[in-house]
């Protein structure tokens, strides 16, 4: 999967897989590996991160989450943000970059 972010996420590898279909536009969430976060490239601060992301999915009945985190994060930081977006039922995508078909 392919971000129009620009944010530098050192992302975990996967094998291929099919892509999942979404005809609705996801919300990009990125975290750095210094744990800046970005909702669709804008910084945000990780106590306004709910309340922003909620802003970003009102209105849509079948929110979708693509999330690049980097890969040197540790499962914590991973399992705060996705209390995030299980508290707003969105659907989340963990982005992943291919590796090699190894």
């Amino acid at each position: 999967m392919v971000s129009p972010n620009a944010i530098k996420v050192n992302l975990p590898s996967s094998k291929p897989n099919t892509p999942v279909e979404n005809k609705k536009k996801p919300v990009h969430l990125d975290v750095t590996n210094n744990r800046n976060y970005f909702i669709e490239g804008s910084p945000v601060d990780f106590s306004a991160l709910e309340s922003t992301l909620a802003s970003k999915i009102a209105g849509n009945a079948e929110p979708t989450v693509v999330l690049q985190m980097d890969k040197d994060l540790s499962i914590q930081d991973a399992v705060d943000v996705m209390i995030i977006i299980d508290k707003l039922k969105c659907k989340m995508v963990w982005a992943t970059k291919p590796s090699n078909g190894q």
